[in-house]
């Protein structure tokens, strides 16, 4: 039979924490300078879900969760599955900021990456 729900990774993380996440291009490492090989993307995040609640925002990229590095939504399925419901664990996630500053040139646009813990 045809399964028509979400894909187990998705379905879980959204359940239990409140996210969809998916995996970095290479074009957005590129774009924003995101570290290669590590992390997996925000893409959502429910309003009143655990992620929510400790700040995680659409477009941060997760590094670790507990102890576990991140580098596909495979990672985190697999740490989501070995948890208990309710249980606690750090997250280290990087956040790409984006501002306006002025220079003796005119505004320009400066982006950094900001490594965050909750």
């Amino acid at each position: 039979t045809l399964s028509l729900e979400a894909p187990p990774t998705e379905r879980l993380a959204w359940e239990r924490i409140g996210l969809k996440v998916a995996e970095v291009t290479p074009e957005l490492r590129e774009q924003t300078g995101y570290p290669v090989g590590r992390g997996i993307l925000v893409r959502e995040v429910r309003e009143d879900g655990p992620a929510a609640r400790v700040g995680v925002e659409p477009g941060d990229l997760i590094l670790l969760l507990g102890a576990q590095n991140l580098r596909e939504s495979e990672d985190l399925l697999e740490v989501l599955q070995w948890s208990e419901k309710g249980a606690v664990a750090p997250l280290t996630l990087v956040r790409l900021v984006r501002e306006q500053v002025r220079t003796p040139f005119g505004p320009q646009v400066r982006s950094r990456l900001d490594r965050l813990s909750a």
